[in-house]
């Protein structure tokens, strides 16, 4: 029989995979485009992406991260909650397009930037039928991740092979749409196979059941989103397209990791929502290895990216994008703590605590907000990184104590000393490797610090076996 461990390894095993080759081919055309595209043309596009998301957020109404939890506790048919769902976002993305257009023309920015924003709100309307949150609850990942292969595959294809000269920039978000468009299409007929057609139509009193729990998740997803890209808002409106540039393409070194930690977070959500019944000590002992794992992971990319943040800018970008190295050092470590605090974010709202959650969001969005219109205009790119890293900070030390107040004793940070000391250690041997090609650097870097977690056991072979025994065979591990 299957066990928690297992399955969320499994899940997290195809989740992740998939994931990882979509940010891939993502960050691949991102490359391309910074190469084809001037620093200001690309800040467009980055400018544009973030304010759509802001967009997409009110056609999500928080059903994202509410719809795999009412899909795994399995107490309402999916195709009449895929119906309401469905309908209730088709009528909100009609108001989320409007909204975009009205602050589209209120916005201080180019016609360009102003044309590029609109085109990409047309892809509201698939952000509404999009049913991986079906998949994502009754833990069918493979179509999710098969989809979501697809769609960003046509999108990277199409950057390549249309997206040539600086001023091919219009065409970016006809290309995402066409992604998009392939993405949901596919889950929509694998959700007809699966489990039935679901029409259109509102059940007005499940809307209202629902809207319950996921107002304050749509809440909390908004505070998440202003702590995310605020900066990148307030950058392009104050310092111009050219800094948003530089600053998404340093963001985007960081998403690709981030991806991963949300990934495995996904992955987690369908068994932490069973423990709310069940009880917290059905879980504990594989969160507490999950802890240590992500911190030691976290930590090591914070500090090896740090070391080599500049020549991976150079590599990546060329050297118009340098400027880029600073915020990346910084957003890195934030990456590190965004790992760690994702488990007691997942905890709370698995145990009906979304409203806390919001709570804890709120004042790190608060935070955010602050900081940026502080530190921005004194100290520019660096100024929105230190913030970035300030907010994921309150956010880890917020979800931690309120996890504990509602649970009891919860792991934090495992073996947090061993694991800092064995990326001192690494952080010695890159300082002396700056001859080597940077491809060298990473894998001596990365090899040295697996070696020694290993060697200090900061982790053990059967803490990996139960996280990842999708690949490795498992075997049971004590308390």
């Amino acid at each position: 029989m299957s066990t928690p461990a297992h399955a969320i390894s499994r899940s997290f095993a195809v989740l992740s995979l998939g994931r990882v080759v979509n940010s891939l081919l993502a960050f691949a055309t991102i490359v391309h485009l910074t190469h084809v595209l001037p620093a200001d043309r690309f800040g467009v596009i980055v400018f544009a992406t973030s304010v759509l998301a802001y967009a997409g957020l009110i056609v999500d109404c928080g059903f994202d991260s509410l719809g795999p939890l009412e899909a795994a506790r399995g107490t309402l048919p999916l195709p009449v909650l895929a119906r309401t769902v469905v309908s209730l976002r088709l009528l909100l993305t009609g108001f989320a397009f409007a909204v975009l257009a009205l602050m589209t023309w209120l916005a201080p920015v180019s016609g360009l930037t102003k044309s590029v924003i609109l085109l990409y709100g047309v892809s509201l309307l698939t952000n509404a039928v999009d049913l991986t949150w079906v998949f994502l609850g009754v833990e069918l990942m493979h179509p999710v991740a098969l989809a979501e292969l697809l769609g960003q595959s046509l999108i990277t294809l199409g950057a390549f092979v249309l997206v040539t000269d600086p001023s091919h920039v219009s065409r970016m978000p006809m290309i995402f749409l066409g992604g998009r468009l392939a993405t949901v299409t596919v889950l929509t007929l694998l959700f007809l196979g699966h489990f039935g057609k679901f029409g259109l139509g509102i059940n007005f009193p499940l809307v209202k059941k629902l809207l319950s729990a996921a107002i304050s998740l749509s809440g909390t997803a908004m505070v998440a989103m202003i702590s995310n890209n605020f900066d990148l808002i307030l950058i392009g409106l104050w310092l111009g397209a050219e800094a948003a540039g530089l600053y998404g393409a340093a963001y985007r070194v960081v998403w690709m990791p981030a991806l991963l930690a949300m990934a495995y977070s996904t992955a987690l959500r369908p068994w932490l929502a069973r423990a709310s019944v069940q009880g917290f000590h059905t879980i504990e002992t594989l969160l507490r290895h999950s802890i240590r794992i992500t911190t030691a992971f976290g930590i090591g990319v914070a500090v090896g990216g740090a070391l080599l943040a500049e020549p991976v800018i150079t590599l990546l970008y060329g050297t118009a994008y340098q400027a880029a190295a600073r915020p990346l050092q910084i957003l890195l470590v934030a990456f590190a703590l965004l790992f760690v605090s994702r488990h007691y974010r997942v905890l709370l709202v698995a145990f009906h605590q979304q409203a806390l959650d919001f709570r804890i969001m709120t004042a790190a969005a608060a935070m955010n907000i602050a900081l940026n219109v502080l530190l921005i205009p004194r100290l520019g790119l660096t100024g929105a990184a230190l913030a970035t890293l300030t907010s994921e900070g309150l956010l880890l030390v917020l979800g931690y104590t309120s996890t504990r107040r509602l649970i009891g004793q919860v792991p934090l940070a495992g073996s947090l000393v061993r694991s800092l000391l064995c990326a001192a250690l690494m952080a010695l041997v890159l300082s002396g490797t700056h001859a080597l090609p940077l491809f060298a650097r990473i894998a001596l870097g990365g090899g040295i610090y697996m070696v020694l977690l290993f060697a200090l056991r900061v982790i053990v072979l059967e803490e990996v076996r139960v996280v990842f025994s999708a690949w490795l065979p498992v075997r049971p591990v004590a308390s």
